[in-house]
Parts: C-alpha cells; sequence; structure tokens
C-alpha cells in the first residue's frame, strides 16, 4: 500500500485545496439529483483511457457495479473515476 504524500509546496497546497473544493462541488450536486453518480465503463474509458480505467479496476480502486444480472454494462463512480484521474495526473507532475 502506497503511503499519501503531503503537498510541500503553497502551489501543491493550492491545488489541493481546488481539488478538494471541486470534488465537494460534485458530491453536493450529486446529493441533491443534479448530476449523475456513476457512468459507464465505455464512458470511463473515453473520459479517463481505457489503460487507466482498466488498471485502476484490477488495482481495486475502483469497483465496477452491474445493473443487474442480465445486462453486461458495468457503472463506475464519477467522483472516485475524478479523483483517480486527479491522482495520476499528479504523479506524473511531480516525479
Amino acid at each position: 500500500m502506497s503511503r499519501l504524500r503531503l503537498p510541500e509546496t503553497e502551489f501543491e497546497y493550492r491545488n489541493a485545496l481546488i481539488e478538494a473544493a471541486r470534488l465537494g462541488g460534485m458530491k453536493a450536486l450529486q446529493g441533491v439529483g443534479m448530476m449523475k453518480t456513476h457512468i459507464s465503463y465505455r464512458e470511463a474509458c473515453r473520459q479517463y483511457g481505457r489503460t487507466n480505467v482498466d488498471r485502476w479496476i484490477k488495482d481495486g480502486a475502483v469497483t465496477p457495479q452491474k445493473d443487474g444480472e442480465n445486462t453486461s454494462t458495468m457503472r463506475l463512480d464519477i467522483v472516485v473515476l475524478q479523483t483517480l484521474s486527479t491522482s495520476t495526473n499528479a504523479k506524473k507532475l511531480y516525479k
């Protein structure tokens, strides 16, 4: 399990606070029904890249949910995907 790395510079703190506010806004909109909570696997692949989505599922970072037994459609939590995407991009920037 990886260790959480805290922001070290003012720039990193600012970006972390902006991202936290954005994700909080998304959760609030979902809570009042103004934003979807899940997207399909196919849409997730379009937005975040199939390689990333498959890796996150394989690593257990996001859990796909099926729409019942008689369908193959998988749904993924939007906030979790956005959080993973942001942290993946941050790792690329700060290496």
